[in-house]
């Protein structure tokens, strides 16, 4: 799966995400989308195969907006700003959570999909995230 972070989320997220071996790129890193609207953001991914991955709930309407018209869309990964907020203080688990849930079976794409991503609290240094919702078109 390959992820475009949004402008919320850091570019040292990305570096620290390709250092792992993930194709990942940040917003920040791709001058054309830099001020963008979510629905430019979302049709630049889409188009590239890219998910997006945000704090920004925005996204779920600019979804369900080109499913309804039959637009291409691609996979939404919504983060929980409460157990990995932006910024330095959710810098770790963000990681973590990115990089456990590209590890897992859930990762492969299925264009469209609304996903709802959580850092689980470490456990003897295990890395995790919940998925606590996915919604399928």
């Amino acid at each position: 799966m390959e992820l475009l972070l949004d402008e919320h989320i850091s570019t040292r997220i990305a570096e620290d995400l390709r250092r792992r071996g993930h194709d990942v790129i940040a917003l920040a890193e791709v001058s054309e989308l830099r001020g963008q609207p979510d629905g430019a953001v979302f049709a630049w991914a889409a188009e590239r195969g890219r998910s997006v991955v945000t704090y920004d709930t925005g996204f779920v309407s600019v979804l369900n907006q080109r499913i309804a018209a039959e637009e291409s869309v691609t996979d939404v990964i919504v983060v929980s700003a409460r157990r990995s907020p932006p910024g330095d203080r959710g810098h770790g688990a963000l990681v973590r959570a990115l990089a456990a849930f590209l590890g897992a079976a859930d990762a492969s794409p299925q264009r469209g999909r609304l996903l709802w991503l959580e850092a689980a609290p470490r456990s003897r240094g295990q890395a995790s995230f919940h998925l606590v919702a996915q919604v399928l078109r």
